[in-house]
């Protein structure tokens, strides 16, 4: 073999057959490591979605009031009135109060929206503002108001200040002086609405309820319509939009009026026949969404509700919803205690499901438990839970999926409140997918053969060169190899040339034992190492004036080195 890589033929030969076994072996080995061992199966996505709802029914109280927003249909809208309607006009109702009797004027604009699907949020941005107008001069807001809810009804206080409202007035006559005749008033109830159904039908309206203002000296005169109403048909959902400004007018001591506050829902109605008063347990119930801090003392019942919506790219057959609704009560985790709300039921496709939020009951049990365990008060945790476990067929495979929801409450002595953050809940998942074997992959095993078949052929070819550059360097002369390390190590000193020059009369030559010594002198004299290869021998020399220096290799030299 020896004899054989001495050859250049052989070393042809091997060099060729190293590099062929690291391109084979390379190859397969990249496409081995790119063939991926599993493939994805195609999968289906799916959403789950829960939403809470509640409302709270009171009784009659002063805190919140009894009168319930007027019915949309009952509004009367009146256009072009003929000649001969001038009597039932004369009877409109007449809000006249006397400026020398008022102590405050309080106002109350009220706003509700009845949409024809169940609601999962709305955001409610109000605005009631206090118009100025000398008419074809100029119009100012004068006063203005805000509130923001995130639940209905919307109810928006303020103080109407008359006098405030006559000064802003005389201030834009001074500066523009120009004295109005006669300016006009009116006050508008401007609502933004966004809301978003459990369908997931989105409204986006504005809404505007203007009614005018009389201010003079003597009296303040509101008219109507004090109440309003507007239909949106805007398929596929519509909605109605109602409306209502109120006011509580404190006197002060007075001979005219026998009460100390006159209220808008208290003055007489023009109607031809009185009709009798309801007594308190059949009046009109009021009912307040979420959104609020509730009084137990105030509640009259709660009714809560659960609507689950399931919607998936792909059919599904034999679709089923095992739906149960419980209410865990928990005291700051001293103890806690489960009760069922809603049996366990099977519903097919979306559905809602109804069920008591029993406060009476609740605080019975607390306080039973309490005298059982000797803990007693403290805020207590209401966790109603929602639990879905959805089952179906795909053409990917088949559904089993659980889905629960907790809406989470609060029940203290005086208080009851609803975290709203809690109401909505959507998951998404997916059926099928996963991984299987690729049967277009190598079989297992074969990339570490051919990984160990690159390691040889680079072994190899490393050896071979290696050896070629022994044996390269083993037929150069001892001459030759030292004047080649010369040339490596002082290469940036070393100027090759064909002859050197003549040596004159005159000329003293120093000839030197070692390179080092002559390059030193080179450099301290910074002259270049002339070099001239001649028979066999090297000589290198520099020039400095008339003596010259050198370092002479001759064969002989080299081979006793």
């Amino acid at each position: 073999m020896k004899g054989f890589l001495g050859t250049f033929p052989g070393r042809v030969v091997c060099f060729g057959v190293a590099a062929l076994v690291i391109l084979v072996s390379g190859a397969n080995a990249i496409a081995d490591l790119r063939t991926p061992r599993e493939v994805a199966l195609p999968s289906v996505p799916y959403t789950q979605t829960g939403h809470f709802d509640y409302s709270v029914s009171l009784k009659p109280s002063t805190l919140y009031g009894s009168a319930p927003l007027p019915d949309p249909d009952a509004v009367a809208v009146v256009d072009d009135v003929e000649p001969e309607d001038e009597e039932e006009e004369e009877e409109e109702i007449r809000h006249v109060f006397f400026r020398s009797l008022i102590d405050e004027f309080d106002m109350t604009f009220t706003y509700d929206l009845d949409v024809d699907e169940p609601l999962a949020s709305t955001d409610i941005e109000a605005e009631v503002v206090v118009y100025a107008t000398d008419p074809k001069v100029w119009e100012k807001d004068v006063l203005r108001f805000f509130n923001t809810q995130r639940s209905l009804p919307l109810v928006l206080d303020y103080i109407l200040e008359e006098d405030t409202v006559e000064n802003r007035v005389e201030d834009i006559e001074e500066d523009i002086n120009i004295s109005a005749g006669n300016v006009e008033y009116r006050i508008d109830g401007i609502v933004k609405v966004r809301a978003e159904t459990v369908g997931g039908q989105v409204i986006e309206d504005t809404y505007v309820h203007s009614i005018e203002l009389e201010i003079d000296n003597q009296q303040i005169e509101l008219h109507e319509p004090l109440a309003y109403s507007e239909q949106v048909n805007n398929a596929p959902v519509g909605w109605a939009h109602t409306s209502r400004f109120d006011y509580d007018v404190f006197l002060k001591s007075n001979e005219l009026f026998d009460e100390p506050v006159l209220r808008s829902s208290g003055l007489p109605v023009a109607e031809p026949e009185e009709e009798p008063v309801l007594p308190a347990e059949t009046a009109p119930m009021q009912v307040l969404g979420p959104g609020h801090t509730y009084f137990p003392n105030l509640i009259h019942h709660v009714d809560g509700e659960f609507a689950f919506a399931f919607k998936c790219d792909s059919t599904v057959s034999d679709l089923q919803h095992d739906v149960g609704v419980t209410v865990n009560i928990v005291n700051e985790d001293t103890w806690e205690k489960t009760l069922s709300l809603v049996p366990r039921q099977t519903e097919n496709g979306d559905f809602v499901v109804t069920f008591p939020i029993d406060l009476s009951y609740y605080k019975a049990v607390i306080d039973a438990i309490g005298e059982e365990t000797g803990v007693r008060g403290g805020t207590h945790a209401l966790g109603i839970t929602a639990t879905v476990r959805t089952t179906g067929t795909t053409g990917l495979g088949r559904i089993n999926e659980s889905f629960s929801q907790t809406m989470q409450c609060s029940l203290e002595k005086a208080s009851f409140s609803v975290d709203d953050e809690t109401l909505s809940q959507t998951v998404e998942a997916e059926v099928g997918g996963g991984t299987v074997p690729n049967e277009a992959a190598p079989p297992g095993g074969w990339r570490t053969p051919w990984l160990i078949g690159v390691a040889i052929g680079g072994l190899g070819l490393a050896y071979l060169v290696w050896r070629e550059m022994r044996l390269r360097t083993a037929l150069l002369s001892p001459a030759e190899v030292e004047a080649a390390g010369i040339a490596k190590k002082y290469r940036d000193m070393v100027v090759a040339v064909r002859g050197l020059p003549a040596i004159v009369e005159g000329d003293r030559i120093v000839s030197l034992r070692d390179v080092a010594d002559l390059a030193k002198i080179a450099d301290d004299s910074v002259k270049p190492m002339l070099h001239c290869s001649t028979n066999g021998t090297h000589s290198y020399v520099v020039l400095d004036g008339p003596i010259r220096y050198e370092y002479v290799i001759s064969s002989v030299d080299a081979e006793q080195k």
